[in-house]
């Protein structure tokens, strides 16, 4: 075989490689040092699977999983102060030790509780099993699981520390499906989502309902170069929301892959502090 077939070959085999869906965290920054952690789960395993085990939707009367938050207070607060409650979900084998680096750049006076996913991967979590390699039915039922375990975790969250309003979810990749899948829902107990680089699938769609008063708001963040969580499919999950009475919003990004890009941080920062401002608990 001559050199020039056998690197169109290797060229070929990597190529076909990265359009397997791979973990997707934000980038990697140095691990800050925690001020409120809640108490560590038990130590992973010392050889820990390359990918998370495909999580099995409990049965009626399972117990909820419990969920780990890594909690900071930033923006030159104390943490007895009474702030709003930003709630990151971390993206497709990332960490809430990484993650939360995103939202404490953007120096906002509040408290932020990073959640760890579900099930290890890694050296990170997953919150359910992968959209590329999981029947739908599988993945519709894993993002419900993970939304029955956030839901009554934050609302807990939110009694422990002095809170201002309703908690806001946000987060990126999967972490911004969840968000959809929390806000969607008439106990996620939230004033608004903003997903970053998500979607939700239609078996989860929000429903007309009737209410005492206003629907919390989505906006939503999404490369419109994103190959690994299509836009199309956020769009439609957006317009979903708009249908049954939402104010839902999904800002575009031309050319920008499945990342969070400078811009979009500088906007979820803008788009947080109006939001925020909006339920009385100026950051």
């Amino acid at each position: 075989m001559t050199l020039a077939r056998r690197a169109a070959i290797t060229l070929l085999v990597s190529t076909l490689a990265c359009l397997r869906e791979q973990p997707s965290p934000v980038a990697r920054r140095a691990p800050p040092a925690p001020v409120a952690p809640a108490p560590a789960p038990a130590a992973p395993s010392a050889a820990p699977t390359p990918r998370a085990a495909p999580p099995t939707p409990p049965r009626e009367g399972t117990p909820v999983v419990p969920v780990r938050f890594l909690v900071r207070v930033t923006g030159g607060a104390q943490p007895g102060d009474r702030l709003p409650l930003i709630v990151a979900l971390h993206g497709l084998g990332d960490s809430p030790e990484n993650f939360i680096g995103l939202y404490a750049e953007m120096g906002l006076r509040v408290r932020i509780a990073a959640a760890a996913g579900l099930d290890p991967m890694g050296d990170g979590y997953s919150w359910f099993p992968s959209r590329a390699e999981a029947p739908t039915a599988q993945w519709v039922a894993g993002i419900r699981r993970a939304a029955d375990a956030v839901i009554p975790a934050v609302r807990d969250l939110a009694r422990q520390h002095p809170t201002c309003g309703l908690p806001v979810v946000s987060g990126f990749s999967q972490g911004g499906m969840l968000s959809y899948a929390i806000v969607a829902r008439p106990d996620g107990g939230v004033a608004a989502a903003l997903p970053v680089g998500g979607l939700l699938p239609r078996e989860l769609w929000p429903e007309a309902r009737a209410i005492g008063g206003l629907l919390p708001a989505v906006y939503a963040f999404h490369g419109t170069g994103d190959e690994r969580v299509p836009f199309a499919m956020d769009q439609a999950a957006n317009d979903a929301f708009r249908a049954v009475g939402y104010h839902a919003e999904l800002r575009p990004y031309p050319g920008v892959g499945h990342t969070v890009s400078p811009m979009m941080q500088a906007d979820l920062k803008q788009r947080l502090e109006s939001v925020l401002t909006s339920i009385g608990c100026a950051p």
